[in-house]
């Protein structure tokens, strides 16, 4: 990630805790806060790999073995007794995609794959759906239970890449040429595999649940959160998995970028027969020479998503409000004018 991304997520970082602390003190006696960490699966619902036929839609054309992991951090507002919470995220997510994994022949014959290690900095609102005070009835109100929903918005920076398959028509050339090695994963979208230009830097919108735990070590004063909790991410591009449109002219593109456009592989197409079709279905050919049709590369009607499945941490932090302060420096008066008298 370029250093330009860092200092620009620490300033948004800051940013989000200063909207949090600008928020005025709730009316209760007492305001609390958490810092956590969160340990997570992503999983991606895109263009490439899916089931045994063309997109069926979420959970559906999840790839289960191409399950990634995420970690974050986060830091959370509750805001007084109104059952809603503001929470500020930070988290690297990876998510990855390969169409050597579908049963669809025409997807396997194109031949693409991706992963994508992305940074995600986010603020979102949490509201209480039901909350059980004394979860194992004992009196201690130790430990609670609260069902949660949220709903928020974020900025993701991602980086889609990919390697050149050994059975890339391309291969032995730049392999010659030391432009790529088997391990050698390239960044697409400087490439423009379908010769445009899109941005990195996107806007989603996260919407799921969660359910939290909290244990207190003393009666009434919660010191940990446990949460299991479910989040999708609604975004706003086609392009985390490189995949959009059509493919692009080879003849305005690197040999590399050729190459990582169109993964086809003879032998792979010879095994699948005709269900795979042929070259010419899964790389680049001149609408002039095709009736004006481009070869479709990717399906444009729906964007990218993804989405994570996490178990978080959280230390609570107890800080008292304005009230409870003026009452306990009363007490103190009180007390210190009766010892006088004596």
């Amino acid at each position: 990630m370029r250093p330009v991304h860092i200092f620009s997520q620490i300033f948004k970082v800051k940013l989000a805790l200063g909207v949090l602390l600008f928020l005025g003190q709730p009316s209760s006696a007492q305001s609390f806060w958490d810092v956590g960490t969160t340990l997570s699966t992503a999983h991606y619902l895109g263009d490439i790999g899916n089931g045994p036929s063309t997109r069926r839609g979420f959970i559906l054309d999840l790839q289960l073995p191409e399950t990634r992991t995420s970690q974050g951090f986060f830091v959370r507002r509750r805001i007084g007794a109104s059952g809603w919470s503001l929470r500020a995220d930070l988290n690297h997510i990876t998510i990855s995609g390969d169409d050597a994994l579908t049963e669809n022949p025409e997807r396997r014959a194109r031949n693409l794959h991706f992963r994508n290690r992305m940074t995600e900095l986010g603020l979102r609102g949490e509201f209480v759906l039901h909350h059980i005070p004394d979860l194992l009835g004992r009196g201690y109100y130790t430990p609670s239970l609260t069902i949660a929903g949220h709903v928020g918005a974020a900025v993701l920076w991602h980086n889609p890449e990919a390697r050149v398959v050994r059975g890339n028509r391309l291969y032995e050339e730049l392999v010659e040429n030391e432009l790529t090695t088997p391990d050698t994963w390239h960044a697409l979208a400087p490439l423009q595999t379908e010769g445009v230009a899109y941005q990195t830097t996107v806007a989603v919108i996260p919407v799921g649940g969660s359910a939290t735990m909290t244990i207190s070590q003393r009666r009434n004063q919660p010191t940990w959160r446990l949460g299991l909790e479910v989040c999708w991410r609604f975004t706003f591009t086609d392009y985390l998995d490189d995949v959009h449109h059509t493919y692009g002219d080879p003849e305005h593109m690197t040999l590399l970028g050729e190459a990582l456009s169109s993964q086809v592989d003879p032998v792979l197409l010879t095994i699948l027969e005709n269900d795979g079709g042929g070259i010419g279905s899964h790389s680049y050919v001149d609408p002039d020479l095709n009736g004006g049709i481009a070869v479709i590369r990717g399906n444009p009607q729906n964007n990218d998503g993804y989405g994570t499945i996490s178990i978080s941490v959280a230390r609570v932090l107890t800080g008292s409000s304005n009230y409870s302060r003026s009452i306990r420096r009363s007490k103190l008066r009180r007390k210190t004018s009766r010892r006088a008298r004596f």
